[in-house]
């Protein structure tokens, strides 16, 4: 076997069983690699075709085939919904093949803020891509043409975001941002206790409790706690948490009866 880099004339000489020779030549032609040009790097709108052009081949073969409307022509209609190399194979009249590629960008946009909030707090919305960009709804942001709005809304809502790419591309994307109530935080009932007794406190609606003033209590850190009066009449405040970290609080009043 031959690998030439050249062109080359090769000679062999044949000797037979009483030792005359001869020879004879073949000509082993290398041809060069044709000059396969997949064409300029381009960007493109969402859902925008754009035409590939490929030269110096005669046939063709496009990778990958998806979105092309033709992947053995010179000329395909691409269509593609992700920024995509395309790698084009050029075969030229002798069967010599090379390849170029050609990177087609598509002007996407990435909203960012995807979150659950406690009824009153703020959320931080934002977007990767684009130079200017519109927010819907605009209630509750504090600038719906910012790249990093914040959101304040009373109930859970989804934010659509237009951007635009300074040439005339737009791209939409969306988060949620879903807002929780407060715990319905109860302390129990007034109550009075004899003289000299203790009061049993009681509170729900959350998972963790902290009760003030801790004084008396024998534990201000669970819901239920016992009150040993140092006063004749105590208003306890208990911070009730939820398990998302929202908070409420409520207040019970314990006096001892006379």
């Amino acid at each position: 076997t031959a690998t030439p880099t050249a062109t080359t004339n090769y000679i062999v000489v044949g000797t037979d069983a009483i030792g005359c020779q001869n020879s004879d030549t073949v000509l082993v032609t290398v041809n060069d690699l044709p000059t396969i040009d997949a064409g300029a790097d381009d960007i493109v709108c969402n859902g925008t075709a754009v035409q590939l052009n490929a030269t110096g081949g005669d046939t063709y073969t496009w990778s990958p085939a998806t979105g092309l409307d033709d992947e053995n022509i010179a000329n395909p209609i691409a269509l593609p919904t992700l920024p995509t190399e395309y790698v084009v194979e050029g075969t030229d009249a002798n069967g010599c093949v090379n390849t170029d590629t050609v990177f087609v960008d598509v002007f996407l946009i990435d909203a960012i803020g995807d979150t659950t909030i406690c009824i009153g707090d703020v959320a931080q919305l934002g977007v990767i891509g684009g130079v200017s960009w519109s927010w819907t709804p605009a209630t509750d942001l504090s600038d719906a043409a910012a790249q990093f709005p914040t959101a304040n809304p009373a109930v859970t809502t989804v934010y659509t975001v237009v951007a635009d790419d300074g040439n005339g591309c737009l791209a939409t994307d969306s988060v949620m941002v879903v807002v929780s109530p407060l715990p319905d935080a109860f302390a129990g009932f007034d109550q009075g206790v004899c003289a000299g007794s203790t009061a049993q406190l009681n509170a729900t609606g959350g998972v963790t409790y902290v009760w003030s003033p801790a004084a008396g209590l024998s534990d201000p850190n669970v819901a239920s706690p016992v009150v040993t009066f140092s006063s004749d009449t105590v208003t306890y405040s208990v911070v009730v948490t939820d398990a998302i970290g929202c908070v409420n609080s409520d207040t019970v009043t314990v006096w001892q009866e006379p």
